[in-house]
């Protein structure tokens, strides 16, 4: 079995987020300005989180819009899930 650890970071703006992990979740807290994540809409309270196959490290590079850019709604938390050693 593989160990891992989560990291998450704060997104208030577009980003482009290459993920190099394990797995990854981008979650938009209730209250906040939903977002797109390469397309995908991700309205506030719900997340959308992305597997690798067993064995396999995700390389994608994922693009986070929000529709205003530089509002205070803005808010997606990123947490990648890391294989550590």
């Amino acid at each position: 079995m593989r160990k891992s650890k989560n990291i998450s970071e704060f997104v208030g703006q577009y980003k482009i987020v290459r993920s190099d992990c394990m797995a990854i979740d981008f979650y938009a807290p209730d209250g906040s300005n939903g977002f797109t994540v390469n397309s995908v809409i991700v309205p506030a309270g719900a997340n959308y989180s992305i597997s690798a196959a067993d064995g396999f490290i995700d390389v994608t590079q994922y693009n986070i819009n929000f529709a205003v850019d530089g509002d205070v709604g803005n808010q997606c938390i990123v947490t990648r899930t890391i294989e550590v050693n």
